[in-house]
């Protein structure tokens, strides 16, 4: 009996060697054929079955992330997450990894707070409490203590609404200081974290993370904006605020470098149709010079529009001239960008290439 079952222990492994493995999960958005990963999750050789990277780019990764979210599969978002989340590495443009995960698992999860809490649970369920889906809960947190608020202005906020904004709000804080180590030390959890800070009226512990936060990520635009972006006289802050955290962001960035300054500029959200740049305390001189930083960094035609118009608010015409051929070299290099800005009706083009005496 024992040289049969010998013999039978060593045919065994033949014989399952021989059969195809499961095919491996594909992403959503990868439409090859399921025989280009049936045999041990290897693609066969060909073009067919070649697999395009699933981060190529920030804004592909972002919607990416997305998608994900969508009917979740845990294996493929759990891949994701080690991808991206954890990750210091830049994509081309400049943005971070963990910066499209954040984003993209943030716009995934805007669906109604019922259905993005069942999602949350069972990705707890299948995932455990030790990667981002705590962070997600966070996230949820936040969403109801805005909902509670509401987006007007202080004054108009009720009592009992503020009460219920600060108690979710120490809800999503206490829901990120829960987080495994792993999570806490990613750039993602810094982000969301400093957001919750200045949001809680506590901005020096706000700056205190942003300022730790770039010693790590230098160059990430997402968190550098924190200060400035609540800097705002809406808020509270005033223009020399906003200029002095613009500034200290600037200073600290490496890649970006002076790119930084224009760049927050661009993203803060003061109140474009009660002020323009002029009313701001932007320093123009080092305004410009980031430009000239940023033309071989940055491609976005749309961010190059608006650097434009920036020009225009400050009667430069010569230099909204030359950011104009900019945005136009930068959107004939990719017609895909997201420019969509109608150049016959733009009051400022029209300003930089007319006569000067007009």
């Amino acid at each position: 009996m024992k040289p049969l079952l010998a013999l039978f222990a060593l045919a065994a492994p033949l014989v399952f060697a021989q059969s195809p493995a499961p095919a491996a999960k594909h992403w959503p958005w990868d439409m090859r054929p399921n025989k280009c990963l049936a045999y041990g999750g290897h693609a066969l050789p060909g073009t067919q079955c070649a697999e395009a990277p699933p981060w190529p780019t920030y804004s592909i990764a972002l919607e990416h992330v997305r998608m994900l979210f969508a009917n979740p599969d845990f294996d493929l978002v759990q891949r994701a997450e080690d991808d991206l989340a954890y990750s210091n590495a830049q994509f081309e443009s400049g943005d971070y990894f963990f910066e499209a995960w954040i984003q993209g698992m943030n716009g995934g999860l805007r669906q109604p707070v019922e259905q993005a809490q069942a999602i949350i649970q069972s990705w707890k369920d299948a995932k455990g409490d030790d990667g981002f889906a705590a962070v997600a809960e966070a996230m949820l947190w936040g969403r109801r203590a805005w909902a509670a608020r509401g987006s007007g202005f202080a004054s108009t906020v009720a009592p009992e609404a503020w009460e219920l904004f600060r108690k979710n709000l120490g809800k999503a804080m206490a829901a990120l200081d829960a987080a495994s180590p792993k999570v806490r030390k990613s750039g993602a959890w810094c982000q969301l974290k400093a957001t919750y800070a200045f949001q809680a009226s506590n901005p020096r512990e706000g700056e205190k993370l942003v300022a730790e936060a770039a010693k790590h990520w230098p160059d990430s635009v997402d968190i550098a904006r924190l200060p400035m972006e609540f800097a705002q006289p809406k808020w509270g802050g005033s223009f020399e605020a906003m200029d002095e955290a613009a500034r200290t962001a600037t200073r600290r960035a490496k890649r970006l470098g002076k790119g930084m300054y224009p760049l927050l500029y661009s993203l803060a959200s003061w109140d474009q149709g009660r002020y323009t740049l002029a009313d701001t305390k932007a320093d123009w001189t080092l305004m410009k010079e980031g430009f000239r930083v940023l033309e071989p960094q940055l491609a976005a035609p749309a961010t190059w529009h608006e650097f434009a118009q920036f020009a225009c608010q400050m009667h430069d015409r010569e230099e909204a001239k030359r950011l104009y051929a900019v945005r136009d070299a930068k959107r004939a290099a990719d017609p895909n960008g997201r420019d969509s800005f109608d150049d016959d009706s733009d009051a400022c083009r029209t300003y930089a290439f007319g006569a000067k005496d007009a």
